[in-house]
């Protein structure tokens, strides 16, 4: 089995996607400084905390989050009620690589799109790591008793 699996969900929570949801260890909600995406992600939230999924499983990631708008990422912190953990500035180079078949972290690893990414994906794997620890530990203390 990977020690790391990645699925990009469509946008609507499907019985399927709740099921990949419910398997997640970490559930990872991007959203961008626009009202539709933003009442979209507090539409998400809610529906996960229906579904009773723990609040810190949840995190904010905020793609394009360097965009000149009139929401700010603090506005959108308020709104949804819930801290932005991962920022995701804009960058031309996304469409060029995709077009290229390749990634911006390939291409050019030292832009601020890049520098975010792999500061994202060195994240993933601490939090991932960390609960894979938990798990073991649990498993350990469940043998021994």
């Amino acid at each position: 089995m990977a020690d790391y699996v990645i699925v990009d969900t469509p946008p609507i929570l499907s019985d399927t996607t709740v099921t990949v949801l419910d398997e997640s260890d970490e559930i990872y909600l991007v959203a961008t400084i626009d009202i539709p995406s933003v009442k979209n992600a507090k539409v998400a939230l809610q529906t996960m905390k229906l579904l009773g999924y723990e609040e810190d499983k949840i995190k904010l990631i905020l793609n394009r989050s360097d965009s000149k708008v009139s929401l700010s990422p603090k506005e959108i912190e308020k709104t949804l009620n819930k801290e932005i953990t991962s920022f995701i500035p804009s960058d031309r180079l996304a469409p060029q690589t995709i077009n290229e078949g390749t990634s911006v972290v390939t291409a050019q690893p030292r832009s601020k799109m890049a520098k975010s990414l792999v500061k994202l994906s060195e994240g993933v794997k601490k939090t991932v790591d960390n609960k894979k620890q938990e798990k073991v530990l649990k498993v350990k203390i469940n043998v021994n008793k």
